[in-house]
């Protein structure tokens, strides 16, 4: 999980403004992302850096780029629903 981690961590460093995800669900958001749908290292990197600004954006940026589909966005919603329980 090499690439993965290191993702998550330079995006949970990046952004100190209040709005990021936790970076342990961060970390586990983008293993979701990639080991469960599928999801590439390279869109996952392209979905943190378009949504720098607004991070707890990241799965609409994966929809709005075509990298997810809209079922793959409510499994997306659905494990972060679960996950914040």
């Amino acid at each position: 999980m090499g690439h993965l981690h290191y993702l998550s961590l330079h995006y949970a460093e990046r952004h100190g403004d209040g709005q990021e995800i936790p970076m342990s669900e961060q970390t586990t958001l983008v293993a979701f992302l990639s080991k469960e749908l599928g999801v590439p290292t390279e869109a996952i990197a392209l979905g943190l850096k378009k949504s720098a600004s607004m991070p707890n954006l990241l799965p609409m940026v994966l929809w709005q780029y075509g990298v997810v589909t809209l079922h793959q966005l409510n499994q997306i919603f659905d494990w972060l629903e679960t996950s914040a329980g």
